[in-house]
């Protein structure tokens, strides 16, 4: 599912199997032609541990590097990750943000509300969550 917001953002809203060949259009369309990376957040598989935070963050980045789009892998695990600055700005020239596997729950506590780098940085970025919707600022 794809929603066109008022401010210009797009937001796919797909179920599980990201990182698989049949997105690759559905993400085509989403970037629309933008050519700047696609950031990959992993941050709801980070309760799970080091070896599935990183099997995720290397999954998307491969998926990436496949279809010929430039990719980067954004660490945020927690909270305080969320609020570095240095990860805020790791966002900035995104053309998508790609939130992946994991708790859909641990995702919205550590991105969500005010005063955190991270979604201040997304008002103009088109994000996508997979496996469950994640409310923008």
């Amino acid at each position: 599912m794809a929603l066109n917001a008022p401010n210009g953002r797009t937001f796919v809203l797909m179920g599980s199997g990201e990182f698989e060949p049949w997105s690759d259009e559905i993400e085509a369309a989403a970037l629309n032609g933008r050519t700047g990376p696609v950031a990959v957040l992993p941050t709801a598989s980070s309760t799970e541990g080091e070896d599935v935070f990183g099997r995720w963050g290397r999954m998307g980045l491969e998926h990436y590097a496949t279809a010929g789009i430039d990719a980067r892998l954004i660490p945020v695990k927690t909270r305080g990750d969320a609020e570095l600055e240095e990860h805020a700005r790791a966002l900035e020239g995104a053309s998508m943000i790609f939130f992946s596997g994991g708790k859909p729950q641990h995702l919205a506590s550590t991105i969500g509300g005010p005063g955190c780098g991270v979604p201040l940085r997304m008002r103009s970025t088109p994000a996508r969550s997979t496996p469950a919707a994640v409310r923008a600022p």
